[in-house]
Formats: C-alpha cells, sequence, structure tokens
C-alpha cells in the first residue's frame, strides 16, 4: 500500500500502542465504580458490571451493525489468503514456541523476534517469511515479510499503551501491505483512501468482529461509555474530567468533545440522526482507523448461524455503540477468519477452482 500527503496527522506508535485511553478511563470510572462493593470479590463484580453495560448497551438502536447501510464485502481468495496468512502470523506472537504450520497455499518461515522494551515503550515484535506454493493464487503477490505486533498480552502490553503518545506523519510514505484484527484507531486525521493506490497483491484492511470495544477505543469515545455507565446505575453525566496530559493536542481535541452534555443532542450535528429513540450519540471521534473497516458478523439464516462479512464507511462506524469485550479474543477472530479463508461466508459456502464463490444456495437446489 503507497501513500503521500503534504499535510500532517498524528498517529499512535502501534509498536507503542495504539491505545491512549488508560489513564482517562481510570479517572473518569473513579466515581462510577464506587458503587461496587468492595466487601465481594472485586474481580467478579467488575465482570458483572461490564455484562450489565453490555446489557444496557443493547437498548439502543446504534449497538449492532445496521445491515441497510452497509455493503458485502467480496474480496478475491488470494485476498482473502493473504489476510488470514497475516493473522496466523499476527496469533503466533502469543505463543513464541509454537510452530505455524503451513497452509496448502504457502509456507511460514520465522525470520526474527524483537521483544517487548524493559522500559515499557515498545511491544514485542515478529517477523515472518510467508512464500507461496506453487499455483497458489498468492503467488503474485509473495514472497511476504509480515511484521507482526502482540496486543495486550501481559501488564507490560498494558503499560506501552499507557505510555504511547501519538508521532507525525508528515512526510512519510511507504508500500506495504496494513492489516489488523480488533485494533483501536490509531490517526488523528482521517485518511481517504483515495490518497493510497495499492499495487497489485497488496491489501489495507481492519478487520473488526461486530460488537468489539477495542476496535471504537479513543478518549471521546471511552468517557462517553463511562456515561452509558453511569446511566445505567442512575447516575447524573459525568462532568469534564481534570488531568494532567502530555500531548496539549489530545486534551483540547478530547475535552472540546465531552465537556459539554448538550453537545451529544445538538441539532447542530450532521453526522448523526437527530432524533431517534434510544439512540446513543457519541462525540466525534479523535482517532480513525487507516483503510476500510470490514465487520465480521453473525446472523440467523434458515435457522442457522452464519458468518457476514461487510464494509462499512467511517461515518456509520462512529456512531456505533460497541462495548463487548469477549468477543475481542483471539479464539472469535480465529473462528471467523477461518470461515474466511474457507469461503464460507455471505452466503457461500466455499471458493471454487477459479477463487470465486460458491453459493449456499444453488448448492441445495
Amino acid at each position: 500500500m503507497g501513500s503521500s500527503s503534504s499535510k500532517s496527522a498524528y498517529s499512535a506508535n502501534n509498536t507503542g500502542g495504539a491505545s491512549v485511553a488508560a489513564y482517562e478511563l481510570s479517572s473518569a470510572l473513579t466515581d462510577t465504580l464506587s458503587e461496587i462493593n468492595l466487601n465481594g470479590s472485586l474481580k467478579e463484580q467488575l465482570r458483572q458490571l461490564l455484562e450489565r453495560l453490555d446489557q444496557e448497551a443493547a437498548k439502543y438502536t446504534n449497538s449492532k451493525v445496521n445491515d441497510d447501510e452497509s455493503i458485502e464485502w467480496n474480496p478475491s481468495q488470494s485476498e482473502v489468503q493473504l489476510i488470514s496468512a497475516a493473522w496466523k502470523c499476527a496469533r503466533g506472537t502469543y505463543d513464541l514456541e509454537g510452530t505455524m504450520a503451513d497452509t496448502s497455499y504457502c509456507t511460514f518461515r520465522r525470520d526474527q523476534v524483537v521483544d517487548s522494551s524493559f522500559a515499557g515503550t515498545v511491544k514485542l515484535i515478529t517477523s515472518t517469511v510467508i512464500e507461496a506454493k506453487a499455483g497458489s493464487p498468492t503467488t503474485d503477490s509473495s514472497p511476504v515479510l509480515v511484521l507482526a505486533i502482540r496486543g495486550s498480552a501481559s501488564k507490560m502490553d498494558h503499560i506501552v499503551n499507557a505510555n504511547a503518545q501519538p508521532r507525525t506523519t508528515e512526510n512519510q510514505s511507504a508500500r506495504f501491505s496494513c492489516v489488523t484484527f480488533g485494533a483501536p484507531p490509531c490517526l488523528t486525521q482521517h485518511v481517504d483512501p483515495g490518497i493510497f493506490q495499492p499495487s497489485s497483491g497488496t491489501v489495507c484492511v481492519n478487520v473488526i468482529n461486530e460488537f468489539d470495544v477495542v476496535t471504537r477505543a479513543d478518549k471521546p469515545y471511552i468517557l462517553s461509555l463511562v456515561d452509558v455507565a453511569r446511566a445505567m446505575l442512575d447516575l447524573p453525566p459525568k462532568a469534564a474530567i481534570s488531568e494532567h496530559e502530555t500531548s496539549k493536542e489530545i486534551v483540547s481535541a478530547a475535552l472540546e468533545t465531552t465537556r459539554d452534555e448538550n453537545r451529544r443532542l445538538s441539532d447542530d450535528s450532521e453526522d448523526f440522526p437527530l432524533k431517534e429513540p434510544k439512540f446513543w450519540r457519541f462525540p466525534q471521534p479523535f482517532y480513525h482507523h487507516v483503510g476500510p473497516r470490514v465487520i465480521l458478523l453473525t446472523r440467523f439464516v434458515d435457522n442457522q448461524m452464519n458468518l457476514k462479512a461487510v464494509e462499512i464507511s467511517s461515518s456509520e462506524f462512529q456512531k456505533l455503540l460497541f462495548c463487548r469485550v469477549a468477543v475481542h479474543g483471539k479464539r472469535f477472530y480465529d473462528e471467523r477468519i477461518d470461515a474466511l479463508e474457507q469461503g464460507r461466508f455471505n452466503d457461500r459456502s466455499a471458493w471454487t477452482a477459479d477463487g470465486e464463490y460458491k453459493d449456499r444456495f444453488i448448492d441445495r437446489k
């Protein structure tokens, strides 16, 4: 993927962790969590609070993807295979002692491991060489060097998240594929996909499970989510949070969007419907994803659960009230990406020999 722009934007360095909301969340939740009975099991009560928050979110119409406002994602088999290979490398960062089994279309060779820093500023990174097998649809895009950055698997990873600060992307240009799985937004300036000029065999996509709270996590969203929790506990909305920040840009942007509670209900908003029952309105996001967002969701079709993959616009994505933690787990992403690799999504049952879809309903006939 190539990009070139004269404009400067701030991005949260992925090797330093993309989330900068840890401090804000702990500060904003101070009063909210005071409702918890500390005489009992704190871990169990926090789990129950998160479950209650998810149940509360389900009352709002924007707590799930609007199927009518999304477009079916129809990638080629080679594109899905590249994404699946990237996922296997990302998953491998959590098990360095394990080996990545070769697939029917490619082989894996781990090249190098860069361990997380003792100072809590860099996460673990692995580099893996992927080569296509003869006759594979991915031949045109191989060999590929995959740099996989581990998510938050340890206390040190969470320290990296808290330490992360935006860095300027001015005058930077590169040609590469960029694939994320359940990742938070990381760029302060919304990126128009039109400035990217992908070459043959490259991919730029954010793979997101429906309801995954991490994929929405920036400061304005987290503070608004705290108000959802406070509403659930019959507490008034949280006023502006006083805090110490090293980044003036984050403070001014985030506080501007969260200071006035009436801002969410303002008739001046052009991005959200003005009147809709049980629609939770969010302030404008501070961070954005790079590239398109593909949402993996499950729906009942003919009395069975089927996987759908849809592409959703930035304006629609920033309306979504996602606050479920469980679907961020590796198991959920693993199962759904495996289904993509097999071609079992969007009412299809498999890939055909030419890399196209095999329709499930035609099979039944």
